[in-house]
């Protein structure tokens, strides 16, 4: 899906590099394709997963954006004032499957001209439980609470919690590849900037279900180990698209360090 970059500017403000968009949107499931200049503004061609339907639309990525980098979003009134003939006289619909779809309701807009924008919100819905799971992987697994990592399959981040130790990590290949193992490369170190050998690490991947296609949640498990330098192992990525991975440090079944962050899988 290509969206504009002055039309983002709409909704919220946007004053870092689009590289850096780019990278962060990543991040949180949508893989950039390209960027382009059209007519002095900025095409961004993101792919939207099936599992992330919140995204189709601009009002969609401008909220995403909001949550990655904390910033308010402005939503401009989606009740236009009515006026002309009425929809019945001038489009019409029938329901033949009332079991299925109970409602369906319709706009007729005329009189547009180009460079004007009509579609001001929208929402396309795979289904209820996807929405749900994505959503709660989003909260939990999301780019909010972790928004300093740079880069795809590597970056840095400070636990919730008591901020006993800092995990930094990296990934080879990066990005991911589905259907084939990776290696992660894990760096703990307490508050002092001492490295932490004696941790126990593990790396577990989660893709959350898509009952509309039949596809139930993939998990994926990989404990890591100290190789004298950092920790490291290898997982076994299931197949290419947006994951959420949590990197978890413990020792003595206490948890050191706790890390959240989508990796998209090509």
């Amino acid at each position: 899906m290509i969206v504009s970059w002055n039309w983002l500017t709409d909704y919220i403000r946007l004053d870092m590099p689009v590289e850096v968009l780019a990278e962060r949107l990543a991040l949180s499931g949508l893989n950039h394709e390209s960027t382009s200049e059209v007519g002095g503004d900025l095409a961004i061609d993101l792919e939207v997963t099936s599992n992330r339907s919140d995204c189709l639309g601009h009002i969609g990525v401008a909220r995403e954006i909001a949550v990655i980098f904390d910033r308010a979003l402005r939503i401009p009134p989606t009740r236009p004032q009515a006026s002309g003939p009425s929809v019945e006289s001038r489009a019409g619909a029938a329901i033949e499957a009332g079991d299925l779809c109970r409602r369906f309701t319709a706009r007729v807009v005329s009189g547009v001209k180009p460079g004007e924008r009509i579609v001001t919100n929208g929402n396309f819905l795979i289904d209820s439980q996807t929405r749900l799971t994505g959503g709660m992987t989003g909260m939990f697994g999301g780019s909010k609470e972790f928004g300093d990592h740079p880069i795809p399959g590597g970056g840095t981040s400070e636990p919730p919690a008591a901020k006993t130790a800092k995990i930094t990590y990296r990934t080879d290949p990066d990005p991911l590849q589905g259907a084939a193992p990776a290696k992660f490369y894990v760096q703990l170190v307490d508050a002092t900037g001492k490295a932490i050998a004696d941790a126990q690490l593990r790396v577990t991947l989660v893709m959350p279900p898509m009952p509309s296609m039949n596809m139930p949640e993939m998990r994926a498990t990989a404990d890591l180990s100290w190789n004298g330098n950092e920790y490291s192992g290898t997982i076994n990525v299931p197949m290419a698209g947006s994951w959420t991975a949590t990197i978890e440090a413990t020792h003595n079944g206490q948890v050191l360090a706790s890390q959240h962050v989508r990796l998209a899988a090509r």
